[in-house]
């Protein structure tokens, strides 16, 4: 009889698995969100009896799928498309805070926010203001369009990368890990042995943390769809110089006759220097050639004696 149950339980896991996949090679003909996870109700133990592991999988699965779901109902789906969009701009406004202010007002209207917000040398012509915004994916165009009016565009980039073909598939892994999830669960419920029951419990744990996984990567990718992420680089003008205006021309020029009369007295100093070490060799020289002139000089008045 126990032999005949388990042949019962694997030949439906069998079935089970193959309806799964003949759903996931045509996922236009089903919801290409993918499937609501139902999870079978078990009792609650009674006073003096130990919770099974399958009543605590149970417990922690409709958790889990109850924060997934409510995720889920706020984020676009894969039936029209999921695209995620970036851009990057460089601006040069007149006021910093201004544009920043103006910035927040809009995106408030729209239903965006600045993610991060970073600025330098707020103390010197050259300070620089960066924003990460975030605004829906449908507010992309008028967005990029609106920051460009805020001051003068410097550099401009946009990117978009289609990701419905990945959300669909993870999707339709999601559905047939949920099947065979189901199939074992339904063994473990069937199951006698306590071996038996823990390896059953291991394999669920180890595929529901992959459907985890799944669930969280397409959720992700919708999130990144649904809110474009845009950089904005804001920058102040730079203030023009005009040529013989200088204010410190005299300042500079005694720093350049200081650092000229510097070189030549570091050259004087690296030639005494220099002499020195070869002032032996010079006075050896000097000896040699004083004693050969004296030599030819003795020899020349002999003659004449």
């Amino acid at each position: 009889m126990k032999r005949s149950q388990r042949t019962l339980c694997f030949a439906l896991i069998a079935f089970t698995s193959a309806l799964a996949s003949t759903g996931c090679s045509s996922p236009a003909a089903g919801d290409a969100t993918g499937a609501k996870t139902e999870f079978s109700v078990v009792k609650a133990p009674t006073a003096g009896r130990a919770m099974t592991p399958e009543a605590t999988l149970t417990k922690s699965a409709e958790g889990n799928a109850a924060t997934g779901d409510i995720l889920a109902n706020n984020l676009p789906t894969a039936q029209h498309g999921l695209v995620i969009r970036t851009g990057e701009l460089t601006l040069r406004v007149k006021d910093l805070d201004e544009a920043e202010r103006t910035i927040q007002r809009q995106l408030k209207a729209w239903g965006g926010f600045v993610e991060t917000s970073q600025g330098s040398g707020y103390d010197s012509p050259s300070a620089q203001l960066s924003l990460g915004i975030r605004v829906p994916e449908r507010r992309f165009t008028d967005a990029i369009a609106f920051l460009e009016s805020v001051g003068t565009r410097l550099s401009k980039s946009v990117t978009s990368e289609d990701v419905t073909g990945e959300v669909v598939d993870l999707e339709a892994r999601q559905r047939t890990m949920t099947a065979q999830e189901e199939s074992y669960r339904l063994m473990l419920r069937q199951s006698s042995k306590l071996t038996d029951s823990m390896e059953i419990h291991d394999r669920l744990m180890r595929l529901r943390s992959e459907i985890e996984a799944s669930k969280a990567r397409s959720t992700a990718l919708r999130r990144q769809a649904a809110y474009s992420d845009i950089s904005v680089s804001l920058q102040l003008p730079i203030a023009p110089t005009r040529s013989g205006e200088d204010p410190n021309w005299l300042l500079q020029a005694w720093n350049r006759s200081m650092s000229n009369m510097l070189s030549v007295l570091r050259g004087g100093v690296v030639f005494v220097v220099e002499l020195m070490a070869f002032a032996p060799y010079l006075i050896v020289m000097a000896g040699v050639v004083w004693l050969w002139r004296r030599r030819r000089t003795v020899k020349t008045v002999e003659p004449g004696l």
